[in-house]
């Protein structure tokens, strides 16, 4: 213990002689990159939905943003000065998006992947679905995401002159050291925000004072950043008045009219700006009362399993939302009923509003938990498993991946679990809005081959997209046609065509994909975003980007780090949400956990002054391929906080090698703003790089980045040896 308070007694900031004030405002601005660049990818993906399904553009532009103005801190440091401007733009554009037509912006997809409203959007609704083609609605999409994309990179530039300019007062590794506590205690604050659940007011209140105390300005300076704050903090309030945020979503609750006997008013959940459930009251008593109030197929969909499953007796529902599954179970005389649901906003509203109140009924226990989490740590069984329609489709598992909440839960691996949480002759219903007949085929299969028997596989209306799917013994269409000639109709097994469409599992979790490839829509979106890359970069840095880029191998070897290090990140992050679950808490802590192995990679070589890197870089390949060989099922028997050990240190091992191998390096630079603008702007490759894992799988990320760091060994030489004081 004694060896351990000298180490850090000996880093620590009071023995760095440095001036306290830079080292503050190092911190601060540090803390304002990370805590911007959360902020504005969640806060953006939920007003713009796009943006939910490209997460990688919001993730390349703020680090894009940061390196370029890392790179050019020396010469442009006024455009710090734009900071406050160009955070209001975007924010008065995010709180007014609905009424720009932002949210609706369509997707334009192909037969091969799918999202939600990828055929329909607000023009669609203007001039009819006999109006422009599809390369007209591609232009569209690109131009906004071109614009947002520009802006969000110009706001993190205006960040980047700062955090540059204050490097360059410190030694490499000590910069770097308050770079990293600052970007750690970024981390913490979203983490806090999140969980106290506030909204983008807060969110921009926080963010806008502390970049205002950088500005050493006149009165009447002064006077007109504090009125640009103002007009946006009203832009703020309004435009999201009224509003929920939860940890992962935009939530609206909409008072709606239904006509009935006795006209009433409903509540309806939207969520990031799409119909997400309505509270319905299915009761006898209220439907007969109120004949035709609400639609056919909602009644059917959640009453379905129980024509089949007469006696529920204890009931597992995943993904509850505000409750209609539960209710229903308990109107079909369900003994108990385990309620799992993710989101905690949804589960009180559904407390406060559902019309039936099921959550507060003492046969129901309510987890508010990951679906696969869940799983992990219960050992129970039931008679029947109701997986409800939690097809999130625009909700990020974190910043830094690509996993949506509910990719996890649509897997074989998930379904096993499913499975092996039923008692002996357990039955299962699964509920999905799938937008493609391959994704109904899909989930049929998947079912079929888990199960080893055939799934009964019914629509839910005439014209509502998805399926329900019950798995019980004995069921099959003939039962259907003999015993219940009033759903014969519904019937889609024999539409169900097994076709060429891969299995969605926990190393390839993308059901909306039918094949291992990167969609079209990906690939010309990523095109686009690589040239107006270049183009900024050409801007602001003319001649001098072949030179500090290109011609310059210690800036290349900084920005192959950067590129192979998101790998890394990104397949951790994904990793991890798969053994610990996908809630916020847990990536939160994921991405904290990094942070600090990064921070004691950069202490240890600060302490120890590696003068080679060959047994580093060993090491760095050897934890890369076990990492890639590492199967998290085979420790699936272990208990919960063992699985959590020795999956957390295989899977997040490379980060320390990684993190030794940058900082070595980076204790040689020259001109440090340069350096590390080049190894941010790294993650512009490696964030182009991430969507092979739509191919190759999550895994094998770990060999892409085992080959980017081969690349660094050949540009690491002239940095190594280097005297310069860390």
């Amino acid at each position: 213990m004694k060896n351990i308070a000298g180490f850090f007694k000996r880093i620590n900031l009071n023995s760095l002689n440095l001036d306290r004030d830079k080292a503050l405002a190092l911190f601060i601005i540090s803390f304002l990159s990370l805590y911007f660049e959360l902020i504005i990818i969640r806060w953006v993906s939920s007003e713009i939905r796009v943006f939910a399904f490209f997460k990688n553009i919001i993730l390349i532009g703020s680090f894009l943003g940061l390196g370029l103005g890392c790179i050019i801190a020396g010469r442009k440091i006024k455009l710090f000065y734009l900071s406050i401007p160009m955070l209001a733009i975007i924010s008065i554009i995010l709180s007014f998006a609905p009424h720009f037509g932002l949210s609706e912006i369509a997707v334009p997809t192909g037969d091969d992947f799918w999202v939600w409203w990828s055929s329909e959007g607000w023009l669609q609704k203007i001039i009819g679905s006999t109006g422009p083609t599809l390369p007209f609605y591609f232009a569209l999409f690109l131009l906004f995401v071109g614009i947002i994309y520009v802006l969000i990179v110009l706001f993190f530039i205006s960040l980047g002159v700062k955090l540059g300019s204050l490097f360059d007062f410190f030694p490499p590794l000590r910069g770097y050291s308050i770079n990293i506590l600052g970007s750690i205690l970024g981390i913490i604050v979203f983490t806090l925000l999140s969980f106290l659940e506030t909204p983008p007011f807060i969110w921009f209140i926080l963010g806008f004072f502390l970049l205002l105390g950088f500005f050493y300005l006149g009165k009447s300076c002064l006077v007109g950043y504090l009125t640009i704050g103002f007009i946006a903090m009203i832009a703020i309030f309004v435009g999201t008045y009224g509003t929920y945020w939860s940890p992962y979503y935009r939530i609206d609750v909409i008072p709606r009219l239904e006509e009935g006997e006795n006209d009433r008013i409903i509540r309806a959940v939207d969520i990031n700006h799409v119909y997400f459930q309505r509270m319905a009251d299915l009761s006898p008593d209220f439907l007969e009362k109120n004949p035709g109030t609400v639609p056919e197929f909602v009644q059917f969909e959640y009453n379905i399993p129980y024509e089949f499953f007469r006696d529920p007796g204890d009931v597992l529902v995943v993904g509850s939302g505000a409750g209609n599954d539960v209710a229903a179970a308990l109107r079909h005389g369900a003994k108990s009923v385990d309620a799992v649901e993710i989101d905690p906003v949804i589960l009180e509203l559904g407390k406060k509003l559902h019309p039936e109140d099921p959550y507060n009924d003492p046969r129901v226990r309510i987890i508010n938990d990951d679906a696969r989490s869940f799983f992990k740590k219960t050992n129970k069984k039931y008679d029947l498993i109701i997986s409800g329609l939690l097809d999130s489709h625009t909700s990020l598992v974190s910043s830094l991946s690509n996993i949506r909440l509910d990719n996890y839960v649509y897997t074989l691996e998930s379904f096993r679990e499913m499975k092996n949480h039923l008692k002996d002759g357990g039955n299962f219903s699964l509920s999905f809005a799938a937008g493609k007949p391959w994704i109904e085929s899909k989930i049929y299969s998947m079912l079929k081959e888990v199960f080893g028997k055939e799934p009964l596989v019914l629509k839910r209306g005439e014209d509502v997209l998805g399926a329900v799917y019950l798995v019980g013994n004995n069921l099959s269409p003939d039962l259907v046609n003999n015993n219940y000639p009033h759903l014969k109709d519904r019937v889609l097994n024999r539409e169900i065509e097994v076709g060429s469409f891969s299995p969605a599992t926990d190393n390839w979790p993308y059901l909306y994909l039918k094949e291992h490839k990167i969609p079209f829509v990906y690939i010309i979106s990523l095109l686009y975003i690589l040239f107006i890359s270049f183009v900024l970069f050409f801007i602001f840095l003319g001649r001098r980007f072949s030179l500090l880029i290109i011609k310059n191998i210690s800036n290349l070897h900084f920005f192959f780090l950067g590129a192979a290090f998101m790998l890394v990140e990104t397949k951790s992050i994904s990793e991890l949400a798969l053994l610990y679950g996908s809630t916020w808490l847990v990536n939160s802590i994921v991405i904290l956990a990094i942070l600090i192995m990064i921070l004691l990679s950069n202490l240890y070589v600060i302490k120890y002054s590696p003068r080679s890197l060959s047994l580093i870089y060993i090491l760095l390949f050897f934890s890369l391929v076990a990492v890639y060989f590492f199967d998290l099922k085979t420790i699936a028997g272990l208990g919960f906080l063992t699985k959590a050990i020795i999956g957390g240190f295989f899977t997040v091992l490379p980060v320390l090698f990684a993190g030794i191998i940058f900082s070595s390096s980076f204790k040689g630079a020259k001109e440090v703003s340069a350096v590390f603008g080049a190894n941010l702007s790294g993650v512009l490759l490696g964030g182009l790089l991430e969507n092979y894992s739509m191919v190759f799988g999550i895994k094998a990320m770990s060999l892409l980045a085992l080959f980017i760091y081969l690349l660094t060994i050949f540009t690491i030489r002239p940095l190594i040896g280097n005297q310069r004081e860390a």
